[in-house]
């Protein structure tokens, strides 16, 4: 986000700027996608001179970058109105800035590109706290039958590759699969680059792991409803918060055509991206008209409770 987003190739440059980030205690993503969306408000006239105090908020100008991380950290001049990342920001400036400013429910969206990963796209646009590609799987890793990545869930019912820029009912089947290892290794502090879809060590070695660190006597089954479980309570939260299916969705920019590249010319088609939501919903036992947990769905995770103070009827 520090390099490709704000069109920074210098590595040295990139690197300084990420020493910025962990000195100030800044997320690099939020903080370089916030830094490029000044830069275009700039470029179409939405921010001034007068508003950056001077500075010209060029692309590939790495010393604007790092002057920019500098006034963020320390709120001076725009850099106050930028701390608050893009969604406040873009409610300030107005004019059509919202269009691009690239977030979900808040939280800026990390440089992995839903036009090309399609399952990556709802993981986006679903997740409680918004963009998050730790946990999205990428689709790419599920292309073939030979990958060792979809080979890993064979124990979790996932057996089919899928095509990456497409969404269908069994690639919904293997994102509301895979999507719960994710949220399984955020609730036990497991590593995501070692054990599976993304490492070698497979699911039935982290329930024996799990056991010996633990002394727990669980099974396979028993972790995964309890990723679940976590998943729909922290739903409901959002749910109580007043948030609803609209708020599952992704930036603007994402259904308008990609403008180079490979997949130049590639978009999300708004009605595709629905439907596909609408599949996952359904998987979950999720109502496809609010996004609210059926109470069935909850009763079957032992989460009642949850159903009564959302006031989900039978």
């Amino acid at each position: 986000a520090l390099g490709s987003g704000p069109e920074i190739g210098n590595l040295k440059a990139i690197a300084a700027a990420s020493q910025l980030c962990a000195r100030y205690g800044m997320d690099s993503i939020s903080a370089g996608v916030t830094i490029q969306f000044a830069m275009e408000c700039y470029e179409r006239g939405l921010l001034t001179k007068e508003d950056t105090g001077g500075l010209e908020l060029r692309f590939g100008d790495e010393k604007v970058l790092l002057q920019l991380l500098e006034m963020i950290a320390h709120r001076q001049g725009l850099g106050d109105l930028l701390a608050e990342g893009v969604r406040r920001a873009a409610a300030r400036i107005g004019r059509g800035s919202e269009d691009f400013a690239m977030h979900v429910k808040g939280q800026e969206i990390p440089l992995h590109e839903p036009r090309g990963k399609f399952n990556l796209g709802i993981g986006y646009a679903e997740g409680e706290t918004g963009a998050d590609h730790l946990r999205s799987v990428h689709d790419t890793a599920f292309a073939t039958a030979e990958s060792v990545s979809l080979k890993s869930l064979a124990p979790i019912g996932v057996y089919k590759p899928i095509d990456p820029l497409v969404g269908t009912p069994a690639s919904m089947h293997l994102f509301a699969r895979s999507e719960l290892t994710s949220l399984l290794w955020n609730c036990v502090g497991g590593c995501f680059f070692v054990f599976a879809p993304r490492g070698y060590f497979d699911l039935d070695q982290f329930v024996e792991y799990t056991r010996a660190v633990t002394g727990w006597k669980t099974t396979l089954y028993e972790l995964f409803t309890s990723a679940e479980r976590v998943q729909n309570v922290a739903r409901a939260f959002n749910l109580r918060e007043g948030l609803r299916r609209k708020d599952d969705t992704l930036p603007k920019r994402f259904f308008e055509p990609l403008e180079g590249g490979r997949l130049k010319g590639k978009s999300l088609k708004r009605e595709d991206f629905e439907q596909a939501l609408t599949w996952y919903y359904q998987i979950r036992g999720w109502d496809v008209q609010t996004g609210l947990p059926t109470r069935a769905k909850l009763a079957d995770l032992e989460l009642e409770w949850v159903a009564d103070m959302l006031g989900i009827a039978p």
